[in-house]
């Protein structure tokens, strides 16, 4: 049985931890562990030769990201017991017990271990022909209007071979008619709505826009076969080797054959999730 004790002081060289109780936005700051299914109070390991002050404030950054902060002792614990550091029943460990307030975080990228890019545009070469047709549009006073003929350019295309109008987004009947009743599903997007997002596609394929800092990032790239938005099968196959060139080097892709751009709301979607959640799980 583990026991858990306190105390105001003890001598430094036993101190070996430090754990750091944390708030940002009156908000208690946990971090979740890689190796275990649990979120935890940050904390770690004094290094040699390192103040335990500084260990606390070392781990707080690399565990949390944390950037600003105010940091101070509260006291000292330790555990009793057989654990990992503790070999025998009346081994005791000690560190030190702190409290931080966070007041800026920067920017973290390795904490995010794994994404899904689901019915993802691929790289289309008439995107700059697209922006330049969309500015003229602008130009001319239609910024803010919603603009019928940059929507046919870009959506009607879609539909080719189909009969019932959006009947690209899903295979199902019943989805279409849904979508199409809508009155918040199928808006036109004004000019610069349209601008836009052509400079976001634009954007997406341009290599020197990326700054990888995970290479070791999972991400996995799912979509309809037969979904327009990819444009073809090839051009799927691009977009991943396109990641990978980038550095990302964990990619995993999968097409869902007969499945459109909703693949989420095809009747086949139990498939779609339980491939999402094997992904997560490895």
């Amino acid at each position: 049985m583990l026991e858990v004790n306190f105390y105001d002081e003890v001598d430094d060289s036993l101190l070996k931890f430090a754990v750091i109780i944390s708030k940002a936005d009156g908000k208690w700051v946990f971090c979740k562990h890689k190796e275990r299914d649990t979120y935890e109070i940050p904390g770690g390991h004094r290094e040699e030769g390192e103040l335990i002050l500084d260990t606390a404030k070392r781990e707080l950054r690399e565990e949390t990201g944390a950037i600003d902060f105010n940091i101070k002792p509260i006291c000292v614990y330790s555990v009793k017991g057989k654990t990992r550091v503790n070999k025998n029943e009346n081994d005791e460990s000690y560190g030190m017990l702190y409290v931080a307030d966070i007041f800026l975080f920067e920017e973290i990228h390795s904490e995010i271990e794994k994404i899904i890019l689901c019915g993802t545009p691929t790289k289309n070469p008439f995107t700059p022909f697209a922006i330049f047709m969309a500015y003229i549009f602008k130009i001319i006073g239609m910024g803010k209007k919603t603009n019928k003929i940059l929507n046919h350019l870009t959506f009607d295309s879609y539909n080719k071979g189909y009969n019932a109008e959006n009947e690209w987004l899903s295979k199902n009947p019943e989805n279409i008619s849904i979508y199409n009743d809508d009155e918040l599903c199928g808006f036109i997007f004004t000019t610069n709505g349209f601008i836009n997002l052509y400079k976001l596609l634009k954007k997406a394929f341009e290599p020197q826009k990326y700054e990888v800092k995970n290479k070791k990032l999972n991400i996995f790239l799912i979509a309809g076969k037969n979904d327009p938005v990819i444009q073809s099968e090839q051009k799927f196959k691009n977009l991943e080797q396109f990641l990978n060139k980038l550095g990302y080097k964990n990619i995993k892709s999968k097409l869902y054959p007969d499945l459109r751009h909703e693949i989420l709301n095809e009747k086949e979607y139990e498939q779609i999730y339980e491939d999402v959640l094997e992904f997560f799980k490895q």
